[in-house]
């Protein structure tokens, strides 16, 4: 598939379907100290919300997201960001998004539970974001010590209402370093409308 970042591998495997994903490239946020207390204020978040030893980073895997590790599910529900505030720190770091997450998820053998936030595209909020999800398996994996070589991210499950969404993302690893990643899972039709033209 040809994208404004080059083109992707697709690969269908059974009723799964995947997008493939650069080498993970990350910048550490904390080198800026007021960014990142703009970016905190934006998600309306302390560092005593994150997760102990972890702070927000910008991970690209052709698209940029920030990623947020907060601590525990009920942070990742409650928050409420500045979506205006957002807007700006997008176009400053030049991101998707952002992508808070915990290691809480709704059933064993899940590696997380997240939030997508994109309002310079114009979203609120997403339900389910693969884009997203590559750069957190990869963080995941490389700053939390998660094994893979195959993680499942929880996604739209504090969406008022509920959209659970399910990501599978599956990290081609060499000599002990990402190289490169594929992400997707299974789509299933939840409404059906007509429209008479």
């Amino acid at each position: 598939k040809e994208t404004l970042d080059g083109s992707r591998d697709i690969l269908v495997e059974g009723e799964l379907v995947f997008v493939g994903q650069h080498r993970p490239e990350s910048l550490a946020l904390t080198d800026e100290p007021r960014l990142l207390d703009a970016l905190m204020a934006a998600m309306g978040i302390d560092p005593g919300q994150l997760l102990p030893g972890l702070w927000p980073a910008r991970v690209s895997t052709g698209g940029a997201f920030v990623l947020l590790p907060l601590a525990d599910e009920a942070r990742v529900a409650a928050l409420c960001p500045d979506q205006e505030a957002l807007v700006r720190l997008s176009q400053r770091l030049e991101l998707i998004g952002f992508y808070a997450f915990s290691p809480d998820t709704s059933r064993p053998g899940r590696a997380a539970g997240a939030r997508m936030f994109a309002p310079y595209y114009g979203i609120a909020e997403e339900s389910a974001t693969g884009m997203a999800a590559g750069p957190l398996a990869c963080f995941l994996h490389e700053r939390m010590g998660v094994a893979g070589p195959r993680l499942l991210i929880e996604q739209g499950y504090l969406m008022h209402p509920p959209s659970p969404s399910l990501i599978t993302v599956d990290l081609k690893l060499a000599r002990g370093r990402i190289e490169q990643l594929l992400a997707g899972g299974l789509a299933r039709v939840q409404h059906e409308v007509v429209l008479e033209l």
